[in-house]
């Protein structure tokens, strides 16, 4: 029996000083079956030309240019040509351990998807591991248990919310057409892996960190969205927890979709849009207040009716917005 394929995509733009690392650490696996699909976003820069330049030297490697529509659609075009059976994601800027496929694919036997540590490499030149607890479960009820565990641990950390740091069969996203939302550019990765897992009967963490992830301010992590971004992401997590059975889970889904319209609103500076996302959130809060008991300050300002809810937010709208200016 043929070992596995796993297809590695990586959306490029404008990361001429990076790249060349990225995808030398991939071209150094100690696990060599593999393919590489260089999704090139329309660069300005020498980053695709970078990429044509490695594919000239590899076969593994298939460049793919196209005009610059932001990282979801780059990686849905890569899952479009992926042959592989399983499919992992890297950011262009990052790179990998050089056993990181060989352990992947030692992990891969019986499960749906696999969570793993990443290094957290900060510009200054320090780093943070977090290593999240063995999970090795085989049925859907401590599946959903486990997804809970990975968004809400003592460490902090919600492995949940990347895609980098997961190996995820291309059976499961092709049966049922699994995409990245192409009209966001901010929690995308967090959507896409929770409705993967609605088709999750098995998962599975390891504890070895096989994946540097390079944290950089001007990227797009620490950009301020608009309010119609977060309500989208807000709806489809509110979305996502019909399809799951584990209350505490669909607690805390609802608390993350509440604080998601909470930012959109605190980001929102036309009073008229204000009130109708105000609205927004005052429903949700009063449909579904007993799953929201976090953020107890910002909880507090929806308890009342209406008008005075209003009145109580637009004052912490107002201070906080001093605050911010000052």
């Amino acid at each position: 029996m043929n070992p596995p394929k796993v297809s590695l995509i990586v959306p490029v733009y404008n990361v001429e000083k990076y790249l060349p690392k990225c995808i030398s650490s991939i071209l150094s696996q100690i696990y060599e079956n593999f393919e590489l699909l260089l999704i090139d976003d329309g660069s300005t820069d020498h980053s695709g030309k970078l990429c044509d330049l490695y594919a000239q030297k590899d076969g593994r490697i298939k460049v793919f240019h196209k005009i610059n529509e932001g990282a979801s659609k780059a990686r849905n075009l890569g899952i479009k040509y992926a042959t592989g059976e399983y499919i992992a994601f890297i950011d262009s800027d990052d790179w990998i351990e050089s056993n990181y496929l060989d352990i992947l694919i030692k992990e891969s036997y019986n499960t749906d998807i696999i969570f793993f540590p990443a290094k957290m490499l900060y510009e200054e030149n320090s780093e943070t591991i977090y290593i999240p607890k063995v999970i090795n479960e085989q049925n859907r009820e401590n599946v959903e248990d486990s997804i809970l565990y990975l968004y809400k641990n003592n460490q902090k950390f919600q492995y949940f919310v990347f895609t980098w740091n997961k190996l995820f069969k291309k059976e499961i996203i092709e049966k049922n057409n699994i995409k990245f939302n192409e009209i966001i550019i901010h929690k995308e990765d967090e959507l896409f892996t929770l409705e993967y897992c609605r088709y999750v009967n098995k998962i599975k963490t390891i504890t070895t960190p096989i994946y540097n992830y390079r944290i950089r301010q001007t990227s797009l992590t620490f950009q301020k969205h608009s309010s119609e971004e977060l309500l989208i992401i807000a709806q489809n997590i509110q979305n996502e927890a019909k399809f799951y059975s584990n209350s505490f889970l669909i607690n805390y889904l609802h608390e993350r979709s509440f604080l998601f319209q909470f930012i959109g609103l605190m980001n929102c500076c036309k009073l008229k849009k204000r009130l109708i996302i105000f609205n927004l959130l005052y429903n949700n809060y009063h449909k579904n207040k007993s799953f929201i008991k976090e953020k107890k300050l910002m909880v507090s300002l929806f308890k009342h009716n209406k008008i005075i809810s209003f009145i109580l937010f637009s004052i912490y709208y107002t201070l906080s917005k001093f605050k911010n200016n000052n």
